[in-house]
């Protein structure tokens, strides 16, 4: 879900909050629906973004035409909460932990989307349906900065941990006063066991920590949202065109 509003391209990672902006989105286009009310499907998803999707970005964005953003969560907490989510909650089963960590290690390596790199990689004599189970939970699983361009070309960095800021820029863009919602805050997963990650995802974290230490203190800074509102723009309104007296007159 990467896509441009008032020319800041935002760049999003599973479990980052992305459901709570894509309800930002719903709330801006009158078509919010309350939690309880059937969840937002993919074509959903899109009509969400329509009248605010330019164009989907890679790895790199055009600096030319849009700053790019970021929200930073901490590896752990993220880590801590996909397995939750996904384990806990919805009994997506990782029968080896440890294979499936190796699998993560080698799909960050090659720099390659989890779907492409098991078209290719990972059919391991496995059914289409095991496959699609596989990439449902690496596109979860996959440290953040992966689905990012470098902490050097991120020119906002905002910080998870304070949601508040996060709805205020959103508010910006979207010239819109959002309600305070964050979706993923749900009693399922505050109910759940609170028993720790296994133990194999220990080596992958820590190169996590390292990888990603620039945005951590860029998050951790904490001014960047600020900074980012100074330099929202409120939406230009268009006034209508004064029509010239006698302009339609046939001579």
């Amino acid at each position: 879900m990467n896509f441009v509003v008032k020319d800041f391209a935002f760049f999003n990672a599973p479990k980052n909050g992305g459901s709570s902006i894509r309800a930002y989105l719903r709330v801006a286009q009158g078509t919010y629906r309350p939690l309880g009310q059937p969840y937002e499907t993919n074509v959903g998803n899109k009509k969400a973004l329509r009248g605010y999707l330019r164009h989907d970005f890679e790895r790199k964005p055009d600096k030319q035409s849009c700053q790019a953003f970021c929200v930073y969560r901490n590896p752990r907490q993220r880590l801590v909460s996909a397995y939750k989510d996904k384990v806990i909650r919805k009994k997506q089963l990782i029968n080896n932990v440890e294979r499936f960590v190796e699998i993560l290690n080698c799909v960050w390596d090659s720099g390659k989307h989890p779907k492409n790199f098991l078209s290719w990689r990972e059919k391991l004599k496995s059914t289409e349906k095991e496959r699609e189970e596989l990439y449902y939970l690496l596109r979860h699983f996959m440290p953040q900065s992966y689905w990012w361009v470098t902490a050097q070309n991120m020119d906002f960095v905002l910080d998870f941990r304070n949601w508040h800021a996060i709805r205020k820029v959103w508010s910006a863009l979207l010239d819109t006063n959002l309600p305070d919602l964050h979706l993923r805050n749900s009693k399922a997963l505050k109910n759940s066991s609170e028993a720790p990650i296994p133990r194999e995802f220990g080596r992958f974290l820590e190169k996590v920590y390292v990888r990603e230490q620039a945005y951590a203190l860029r998050a951790e800074n904490g001014g960047e949202a600020q900074a980012m509102l100074q330099s929202i723009k409120p939406l230009a309104r268009l006034k209508p065109r004064k029509q010239k007296e006698g302009a339609w007159a046939k001579s």
